[in-house]
């Protein structure tokens, strides 16, 4: 029983974490476009399968709590060495399946954070410098993508 039930949750977690690795994907997509519509959407959505994903890890650290083992990656490996050799071949399958679609999903979400980041820091930039603030502090990209501080004695042109 508690065997078929784990199964199935690791099943279930593929499930859901390959609608999160696309999320992540889409959110990545939406961060360039700036498309806030989008990213308000998705972030909904992404919080549901966060949920569902803390639920099924909680009801999955419960069960192995019942059958002896400790709820962590070391007691699911201990229970997956219990089981029969076929059934523990598919088990190991999704368990491993389960761990590299997080870590995946971890890359996405550290870089969608870097992606927000700095879309975050050009905007305070662009901030600073229409409140006209210490234009020394601020640095912008040159011709050859290097930084140089912010100049605003720029000629336009002369008379």
């Amino acid at each position: 029983m508690i065997n078929q039930t784990l199964q199935q949750q690791l099943s279930t977690d593929i499930s859901t974490l390959s609608q999160l690795t696309e999320l992540l994907e889409q959110e990545q997509h939406a961060l360039r476009d700036r498309n806030l519509d989008q990213l308000n959407q998705l972030l909904t959505i992404k919080n549901d399968c966060l949920n569902r994903l803390g639920q099924t890890a909680q009801h999955r650290s419960e069960l192995l709590k019942q059958a002896g083992f400790t709820p962590n990656d070391a007691g699911l490996e201990q229970w997956l060495q219990t089981l029969p050799s076929p059934q523990q071949v598919e088990s190991r399958k999704y368990w491993q399946t389960v761990k590299s679609h997080l870590a995946y999903c971890q890359t996405l979400n550290e870089i969608n954070g870097c992606v927000l980041n700095r879309l975050q820091q050009t905007l305070h930039q662009l901030l600073a410098i229409y409140r006209g603030q210490s234009q020394a502090s601020i640095k912008l990209y040159g011709a050859q993508g290097d930084t140089s501080a912010y100049q605003d004695s720029q000629i336009l042109g002369t008379a």
